[in-house]
């Protein structure tokens, strides 16, 4: 019986994801075209939507549907700005791409992208290390996971959030694969932080140890 019920729901579930993403992406090619070609997108933003951006989920909590996976939506080249905040690190290599791709051909020329993932690179930094900071960040983790050892700085990385399932990147794979996507002048930033007044401030956590253990990147639409 409990089984026939798990089945019922996934298949309700899924008939009601078809119908929500039909109506709200038709919710955010209505915002496109209001904000064009200025728009600010925000992609998983889950519950923490930024003020002032059209906030995206790919989930029916969400009242704008955007599934970067997919080709953009008509009408393209309408963003200024694209955001994602630990979002792309849930894919994939060969779907990452896809999504790189998609993402510029939403940008206006001379748009910008920011994207904030986990760093492989300063994770194992701090794991050979042994820094002050990775000890830090250990001990933030250790009533929620099993961060018992330098070790888990790198397990981590992948075993939690799904990360298993995508891929996770330093700056020199982010940035060849963006520059290969076709984005320009891929550079570093600190974590809220930015020469581009739109993009400071947007990160949740920029305190302590994840201050350093991020990557935060920023690249350019040709134009």
């Amino acid at each position: 019986m409990h089984d026939a019920i798990a089945i019922v729901r996934r298949w309700v579930g899924r008939h009601l994801d078809r119908f929500y993403s039909r109506r709200n992406g038709q919710r955010f090619v209505a915002a496109l075209n209001k904000a064009k070609p200025n728009a600010l997108i925000a992609v998983g933003v889950g519950r923490r939507p930024l003020p002032g951006w059209i906030n995206t989920e790919v989930t029916r909590s969400i009242g704008v549907f955007l599934d970067v996976t997919e080709p953009w939506p008509d009408p393209q080249h309408s963003a200024s700005h694209i955001y994602l905040e630990h979002v792309i690190e849930h894919f994939p290599l060969d779907v990452a791409r896809q999504v790189f791709r998609n993402c510029l051909s939403g940008l206006a020329p001379k748009g910008r992208i920011r994207l904030c993932t986990p760093d492989l690179e300063r994770a194992a930094r701090a794991y050979l290390d042994r820094s002050a900071v990775g000890t830090e960040h250990l001990d933030f983790y250790r009533s929620t996971r099993v961060a018992e050892h330098p070790t888990d700085l790198i397990r981590m990385l992948y075993s939690y959030d799904n990360h298993w399932k995508g891929y996770i990147f330093d700056f020199a794979a982010l940035s060849d694969e963006l520059e290969r996507a076709g984005f320009q002048r891929v550079v570093r930033v600190n974590p809220g932080e930015s020469d581009d007044p739109v993009f400071r401030g947007l990160e949740a956590r920029t305190d302590g140890s994840f201050f350093h253990m991020q990557l935060v990147v920023e690249a350019d639409a040709p134009g």
